[in-house]
This record gives C-alpha cells, sequence and structure tokens, in this order.
C-alpha cells in the first residue's frame, strides 16, 4: 500500500492551490500554484518524469491519502510508490529508488506526479 507524507506543509500554510502551469525545460519542472489569497512556485531541479491527470480521475489514490497521510495537504512525498517502482523497472535499474523520490501535488482539479532527486524548491 503506498503511504503519502505530507512535505514543506509549513509553506502552504492550510491553504488550498490549483495548478495552473507546468513548465519542463527538459530536467527542471516547474508547477505554477495560484490559490485566492496566494501564488507559489514549485521548481523540482532534477526532475525525471511528470504525470498530470485530474483529481476526479484519482478514484483509487484519494482514499488512500485520506487513510495514511490525511487529506487536504498540497504536496505529499509517496512511499511504497508503484510509479517510482515502473520508473526504476523501465530505466533497468540505472536509477535507484534510493536516490530518486516520488511526489505528489494536489491541486484543487489536478493532481502532479513528479520523480525527481530532490524536493522542490518554492518561489513565493
Amino acid at each position: 500500500m503506498r503511504i503519502f507524507i505530507p512535505v514543506m506543509q509549513n509553506v502552504f500554510q492550510g491553504r488550498c492551490f490549483d495548478c495552473k502551469q507546468i513548465t519542463d525545460d527538459g530536467f527542471t519542472v516547474s508547477i505554477e500554484l495560484e490559490g485566492s489569497d496566494a501564488k507559489l512556485t514549485l521548481v523540482f531541479d532534477g526532475a525525471l518524469v511528470v504525470r498530470r491527470m485530474d483529481e476526479g480521475d484519482m478514484l483509487r489514490t484519494l482514499p488512500e491519502i485520506g487513510s495514511t497521510g490525511g487529506a487536504g495537504k498540497m504536496l505529499y512525498m509517496v512511499e511504497n510508490s508503484p510509479f517510482l517502482n515502473w520508473f526504476v523497472e523501465e530505466s533497468c535499474h540505472t536509477r535507484s529508488a534510493i536516490t530518486i523520490k516520488h511526489f505528489l501535488v494536489a491541486g484543487i482539479n489536478t493532481a502532479v506526479d513528479v520523480i525527481s532527486f530532490d524536493e522542490p524548491k518554492i518561489i513565493k
């Protein structure tokens, strides 16, 4: 079972954001977030994979988030991730799950999965 661990929650301060734009320049992925009273950009240097989906299609994931990490958070690190395992297999183990991480950005209407070497930087 996947485990969703909320990370960097002090930045979001309990506010909800929507994913407005995803920019990928080849190795850096930027996700622009917009809330009712603030805008933030998450910058993943060293991003390897990005996957975007409508939150309404996350019918299996949303209950797992609620039971393991607590719903209503903006950014999670995902442990026991089949997505990360798929990537390691797809890369013929040239990448290791020890050195890369799976993050889930849970926007109001959009979810973005990122496999990256590091946590994102926050630009306010």
